[in-house]
């Protein structure tokens, strides 16, 4: 698993390497789909052909009307994750997320 620090390149320009652990889910609408992240992982870089949702160590769900902190988060790119985490995502249409996993350095 890639290290999930930054690679610098000339001008001071910082970036993550292709990762060579990556995972998709091809989502159906308003169908909730669970991902685990893998070992040695620690930071995930999600990425999706339309809006998608996801909630860690829950069912994810399409966004309505919610104060109480149990909503699913919007197109979250860069996580900090750990081995075992379960991830719910959803969208309201069909789409296919990537998940790019890195390791510590």
């Amino acid at each position: 698993m890639q290290s999930g620090y930054p690679k610098q390149g000339s001008g001071g320009f910082s970036a993550l390497p292709l990762s060579d652990y990556v995972d998709s889910k091809a989502l159906a609408a308003n169908t909730n789909e669970d991902i685990t992240v893998p070992a040695r992982a620690h930071f995930a870089v999600f990425g999706g052909t339309v809006d998608f949702y996801a909630k860690r160590g829950g069912t994810a769900a399409v966004p309505t009307d919610i104060s109480d902190g149990s909503g699913s988060v919007l197109n979250k790119y860069i996580v900090a994750v750990e081995p075992g985490d379960v991830i719910g995502l959803i969208s309201a249409a069909t789409c296919l997320v990537t998940i790019s996993y890195y390791g510590k350095g």
